[in-house]
């Protein structure tokens, strides 16, 4: 279980509202390397003044001020590590816990609070010039391929499925599925039967809580439609392989057989 432990802010409004906003052109930043970052985290007094660019997801419920929004973030999400506390001059600004962030910001240094135990807590302070909501796919699982095939779209009596794009990721895979139901019966697509099929192996459906993906429901009404993503282990990205998903309607006179597609990696 991960810990989420939040420090006490207060004393950063304060201070955001009473010292301003400006914004530095991008040709007077100095940026701190990526390869540099783990030695931010140890030592954060050794680079104020210096910008860095970090992701993270928010684990505490922002603080705003009168001209500022305050809050916490682990940059190091999977080990909930690198406590990272933001100060954004921007009180419009809608974070909330769970959200996935990336950050342009300037370093302030080391603080030390204390969290909701009063226990001592120390956090790399950083204030930021942006603040951009992201995503888990995009910051813990990015895609190294994408493959958008054409035609992926096979209608059987009214009940179409759609392959609209596929993401290959370093830790899972992602399947794009649109389902329609443009028959006169409820149609029924269960996740929990598709399959990957690469070479001589069936890969299953699989879950990840902390993505929290849109899902493709599994009961269809005639004339809707549904969008998400089946999710499986990550396949060889250099290899073609097959989409295989089952569906039908409640017409049982009616016979479907598997919605199959075979994925070309050049596409």
């Amino acid at each position: 279980m991960k810990k989420r432990i939040g420090l006490t802010l207060c004393v950063f409004l304060w201070i955001a509202a009473i010292s301003g906003c400006t914004s530095p052109s991008e040709s007077q930043k100095s940026y701190v390397d990526a390869a540099e970052i783990a030695n931010v985290y140890a030592s954060p007094n050794n680079y104020k003044g210096k910008y860095i660019e970090l992701t993270g997801e928010v684990f505490t419920d922002p603080e705003k001020g009168s001209a500022s929004v305050s809050f916490q973030m682990f940059h190091d999400v999977e080990n909930s590590e690198q406590n990272t506390v933001v100060i954004c001059h921007d009180a419009s600004l809608e974070v909330k816990i769970g959200d996935f962030v990336k950050v342009d910001a300037k370093i302030d240094g080391s603080f030390s609070g204390t969290n909701a135990f009063g226990g001592e807590v120390s956090a790399l302070q950083v204030t930021a010039d942006t603040v951009e909501i992201s995503s888990y796919a995009e910051i813990i699982a990015p895609a190294i391929k994408t493959i958008e095939p054409a035609d992926a779209i096979k209608d059987q009596h009214g009940c179409v499925v759609e392959v609209t794009k596929i993401e290959i990721a370093e830790n899972e895979t992602r399947v794009y599925v649109t389902a329609t139901n443009n028959s006169d019966k409820e149609m029924t697509l269960y996740s929990s039967n598709a399959k990957l099929l690469q070479g001589s192996k069936q890969i299953e459906e699989t879950y990840n809580f902390d993505a929290d993906y849109e899902e493709v429901q599994s009961e269809i009404l005639p004339g809707m439609s549904s969008s998400g993503i089946i999710l499986f282990d990550r396949i060889d990205p250099d290899t073609a392989f097959q989409v295989y998903i089952e569906a039908h309607n409640d017409n049982y006179r009616l016979d479907f057989e598997p919605y199959t597609f075979d994925i070309s990696i050049a596409e």
